[in-house]
C-alpha cells in the first residue's frame, strides 16, 4: 500500500543522531575562524542536549504505551544510541577551548559535564546523559589548559582541579577518570610555570615563586610513593628541576 511504501522511505532515511551531531561539533570546533566555530560548537551541543533529553522522555512514554511503539516507524540509517551523548562530544569541545587557551570556558564546560552525570546518577544512573562523565583524557585537556595559560594562579588552579579528578576516581573506584602519567606531568609543568612569578604584597595567598617549586617536589614525592602502577618518568624529574630553575 501506499502507507507501506512511505513508512518504508521514513524507515530507510539517514537520520540525525550523537554521531552525526559529534561529527559537525568537532568540525566547528577546528574551524579556523576559531570565535565563529566556537560559537557554532556550543550552540550544537546545547540543542543535542535538548534532543537527548527530548527523545528521553518520548521512549519513557513509548514504553508506558508500548502497543504505539511497535508500531513506530525508526530511522534506518541512525545510531542505536540516537542522541544520547557520551564524553566524547564534550572533549572535543573541550580541546578547542585548550587550543585557544580559554581556561574559564574549559572549566564551566568539565563543571557541566560533572553536574549532568551526577543527575544521571540521583535518576538511577540512567537518562540522557549516564554516558556524560569526565573521564582521564577530559581532565588531562582541561589541566592542559591552565598549564599552558603560564599565569600566575596555573599550579593552584591544575592541582585544585588534580584533587577533584582523584576524589571522582576513588568514588567510583574504576580507571576511567583515573590520574595517569600524563596527569600528574601536566600538573607539575603548572606549578612549574607559577613558580617563575614573584609574590605580591597584595595577595600574601598566592603560591608562586619558591613556594612553587616545593610544590612540584611534594607532588612528585606523592607520585614516587603512590601504591599504584604510575610512577614518574624524565619529564617528570627534569619538569620539577625547571620549576626550582624558574624561582
Amino acid at each position: 500500500s501506499l502507507q507501506r511504501e512511505k513508512d518504508d522511505r521514513v524507515s530507510n532515511l539517514i537520520l540525525p543522531d550523537v554521531v552525526s551531531y559529534s561529527s559537525v561539533i568537532s568540525a566547528y570546533a577546528s574551524c579556523l575562524d576559531r570565535p565563529f566555530g566556537l560559537k557554532r560548537a556550543e550552540e550544537l551541543l546545547s540543542e543535542l542536549e535538548g534532543l537527548a533529553e527530548k527523545e528521553c522522555n518520548e521512549s519513557t512514554i513509548d514504553l508506558n504505551q508500548h502497543q504505539n511503539h511497535a508500531s513506530k516507524p525508526s530511522g534506518g540509517g541512525r545510531h542505536p544510541d540516537g542522541f544520547q551523548l557520551n564524553s566524547t562530544v564534550y572533549n572535543a569541545l573541550l580541546q578547542a577551548y585548550a587550543n585557544a587557551g580559554d581556561t574559564s570556558s574549559a572549566e564551566k564546560l568539565l563543571d557541566r559535564m560533572i553536574s549532568l552525570h551526577s543527575r544521571s546518577l540521583k535518576e538511577g544512573g540512567g537518562g540522557p546523559f549516564k554516558k556524560v562523565r569526565p573521564n582521564t583524557r577530559t581532565f588531562n585537556v582541561v589541566l592542559n589548559t591552565w598549564a599552558k595559560s603560564g599565569t600566575r594562579e596555573a599550579g593552584a588552579k591544575a592541582n585544585e582541579l588534580l584533587l577533584k579528578m582523584e576524589d571522582m576516581s576513588a568514588a567510583y573506584r574504576d580507571r576511567i577518570n583515573q590520574p595517569d602519567i600524563i596527569t600528574y606531568n601536566t600538573v607539575l609543568a603548572a606549578w612549574s610555570k607559577s613558580a617563575g612569578y614573584g609574590p605580591t604584597p597584595s595577595n600574601t595567598k598566592e603560591i608562586v615563586g619558591e613556594e612553587a617549586a616545593y610544590k612540584t617536589l611534594e607532588l612528585l614525592d606523592r607520585i614516587e610513593n603512590q601504591s599504584y602502577r604510575i610512577k614518574p618518568d624524565r619529564i617528570s624529574y627534569s619538569t620539577t628541576i625547571a620549576a626550582f630553575a624558574n624561582a
